[in-house]
């Protein structure tokens, strides 16, 4: 059985651009977004609430702290710490 950090680390580098780029690429921007939000939207926290700028700094699966968090397309996005946090806002 597939644990959480395994799909993950197997799926984010390929889903992640993906979803974020599909509403510019796709005709459809609302269809995109909703599709998107299925993906990395669960219970209203992005990706499991794992840290997707560690993910690509470090190349594991980080889990983001509640305590750092950025609304950014009807989700929260959780990072490990304020740096990460900072780097996503840009």
């Amino acid at each position: 059985m597939t644990t959480r950090r395994q799909f993950l680390a197997l799926t984010l580098p390929l889903a992640l651009p993906l979803a974020l780029a599909a509403p510019a690429v796709l005709t459809s921007a609302r269809g995109a977004r909703a599709a998107a939000d299925e993906v990395f939207n669960t219970d209203g926290v992005a990706v499991h609430g794992t840290d997707v700028v560690a993910y690509f700094r470090e190349g594991r699966v980080v889990d983001g702290r509640p305590d750092q968090v950025v609304r950014w397309r009807g989700a929260m996005w959780r990072f490990a710490s304020a740096d990460a946090k900072a780097a996503f806002e840009k």
